[in-house]
């Protein structure tokens, strides 16, 4: 349909050109050619939003704070990543340069776009520093590695399907605390990425394992030895 509409356009363009307005041939071409260019674009305006609200309603996941706002899981999603971001910019300046476009308009949009992937990756930078800041202090305040108990500890506030199980000497070599907040980060970090939310991780001391061996299990099914 579309393709046959394209042809109506340019066929009667070019009759209306050239019969009511006395254009030439050439003329006629040149203007109804971009007027249908145009008309297409426009037309699939309406499909583009269509295809990415359906899209977004499919695929869409819960969040792992409980919110059910879409307008703030998808403001969050995107600034959390400077990524998406740089690549607005880099379009937006691509466009300025095509011959037609308000250039001045996609150069600011460019430029504030690029703005705001500057400023997540200076935010991204200083938390992982204080981060790392942190967790060093903990560590010089902690002495020596706190053993692991006999009782799985979940490293959030739901079931643990998958435990971490280690041998007696690796269990006393690894400090419960920064587990958990690894286990945590790790699993904030892979929903935040690719929607994924990872059950919770608990961590135990087996003592029928051989003292330096590690095994992880899911759903009390050994996975990984």
């Amino acid at each position: 349909a579309g393709i046959v509409i394209i042809l109506v356009n340019l066929i009667g363009g070019f009759a209306i050109g050239t019969m009511q307005h006395d254009m030439s041939l050439g003329d006629a071409a040149v203007t109804y050619s971009l007027l249908t260019v145009g008309d297409g674009l426009v037309a699939q305006i309406p499909a583009l939003l269509v295809a990415v609200a359906a899209g977004t309603m499919v695929t869409r996941v819960g969040s792992s704070d409980g919110t059910s706002d879409l307008g703030k899981q998808i403001t969050s999603q995107l600034l959390r990543d400077s990524r998406a971001l740089a690549l607005a910019a880099v379009i937006m300046v691509g466009l300025a340069v095509v011959p037609g476009f308000p250039s001045l308009v996609f150069l600011i949009l460019g430029a504030c776009f690029g703005a705001g992937a500057y400023a997540i990756n200076r935010r991204t930078a200083r938390e992982s520093e204080f981060r790392d800041i942190g967790q060093t202090a903990m560590a010089e305040q902690a002495g020596k590695p706190a053993s692991l108990s006999s009782t799985p500890v979940a490293a959030l506030p739901s079931s643990s399907r998958i435990v971490v199980r280690f041998g007696t000497d690796l269990g006393r070599s690894v400090p419960e605390p920064e587990f958990a907040t690894l286990a945590d980060g790790v699993r904030r970090e892979l929903f935040g990425d690719l929607g994924v939310d990872v059950p919770a991780i608990g961590l135990q001391v087996d003592e029928k394992l051989s003292a330096r061996s590690m095994r992880i299990d899911l759903e009390g099914a050994p996975i990984l030895d």
